[in-house]
């Protein structure tokens, strides 16, 4: 398995070699090449933020349900972080906690050169949360790719950090083993990450087809005990937050979620979940429907 900088950039620059892992990896799996590949890199900006593991920052949202604690059910395309902080800090607090990462991730093409910063860090939001893009020259096609690196600022973490490995999908197609050797990452618990699921999911101002997808997923899978009072309490405390807007399983919402299955969910799936119909989305919202006025009822 490949593991240092210097073996990952080497065997992202043999053409030839990284194209038939990727073709192999697409057959074998469903996915597309592209999403692959991508995750591929992802996996190599893990290993540059994480080479010191004693950072305070969280890896969290869909890419990290994918590589850590679910398995590779869909690929992601960004990578989302949180720093915790006090949800009344000011804003030149928040400021002041993301200053060393803003220069860690801004640094990352001098380590990686594969990658262009193509959108320093910025911070938006009164500094509750900061983005930054990298574009890199894909070695499938002619149009490069882009992956957006989004740090939230903006509350405490409820549970201790964990720290678990976290894999790339790319096969070998002479050994069939992955290519990559796990990296370690500082993560949200499984708990945790899921109640910011139904957060998104009951909150987002603008609707994501992929936090329903991920729901329906892990009720499908059995990944999390969602009746468990322990896991409730958290999503309570995730909603109660100031800044968390207000629950909206509206029909209107339902139908914005529509919308967007085939253009936004549908080509990070494996083929064979497209073809079987596999997800229902009236099904999950219904399910959240019922999960919010059984256990959430104060909030709605």
């Amino acid at each position: 398995m490949l593991k240092t900088f210097s073996e990952l950039l080497a065997f992202y620059g043999r053409q030839s070699e990284f194209l038939a892992c990727l073709e192999y990896t697409a057959s074998k799996t469903g996915f597309r090449a592209e999403l692959i590949e991508k995750d591929f890199l992802c996996s190599l900006i893990l290993s540059y933020l994480y080479k010191d593991l004693d950072t305070p920052l969280i890896f969290k949202g869909g890419t990290s349900l994918a590589k850590i604690h679910a398995g590779f059910y869909r690929l992601s395309e960004d990578l989302d972080f949180s720093l915790s902080i006090a949800p009344d800090a000011s804003r030149q607090q928040r400021s002041d906690v993301v200053k060393p990462f803003k220069e860690i991730v801004n640094a990352l093409p001098q380590y990686l050169p594969i990658f262009n910063l193509q959108k320093p860090i910025t911070g938006t939001n009164a500094s509750r949360q900061y983005n930054a893009t990298f574009s890199y020259a894909s070695q499938i096609g002619p149009v490069d790719g882009t992956i957006l690196v989004e740090i939230s600022v903006r509350e405490g973490h409820l549970q201790s950090p964990i720290v678990l490995e976290g894999c790339s999908i790319l096969e070998d197609f002479l050994t069939e083993n992955r290519c990559v050797s796990p990296c370690r990452i500082r993560s949200f618990t499984k708990y945790e990450a899921y109640a910011e699921k139904i957060r998104a999911a009951l909150t987002r101002t603008k609707p994501a087809i992929r936090d329903f997808y991920d729901i329906h997923y892990a009720v499908k899978r059995d990944l999390i005990n969602f009746t468990d009072s322990e896991y409730i309490n958290l999503v309570r405390d995730k909603l109660s937050l100031q800044e968390v807007g207000e629950i909206d399983l509206s029909d209107k919402k339902l139908e914005q979620l529509k919308r967007q299955v085939d253009a936004e969910l549908l080509p990070t799936l494996r083929v064979r979940e497209v073809e079987a119909h596999d997800f229902n989305l009236n099904t999950t919202f219904a399910f959240l429907k019922r999960y919010a006025e059984a256990y959430l009822c104060e909030l709605v």
